[in-house]
């Protein structure tokens, strides 16, 4: 089982200056909602920036046996 606050606490350690939501809609812990904004990625088109978060998350569920088995995802460029 995956909870919103590991998935944010993940993120948190590869974007530290992050602002991020992490929601369930489904309530199943497979499918997430996650939007994210963060000074990393300026200047990165958006498949990159997602690449940049797929990267993230799946560092600690493949280690973990735990899948996530679909996102939403929503990134954006955050000006410092």
């Amino acid at each position: 089982m995956v909870t919103n606050d590991e998935i944010k606490n993940q993120l948190l350690e590869s974007f530290p200056d992050a602002q991020i939501e992490v929601d369930n809609p489904r309530g199943d812990d497979v499918h997430f909602k996650i939007e994210i904004s963060s000074s990393q990625f300026v200047g990165l088109s958006r498949i990159n920036q997602h690449k940049l978060v797929y990267k993230a998350l799946g560092n600690k569920f493949n280690k973990c046996g735990q899948s996530l088995h679909a996102i939403e995802l929503r990134t954006k460029a955050r000006e410092e």
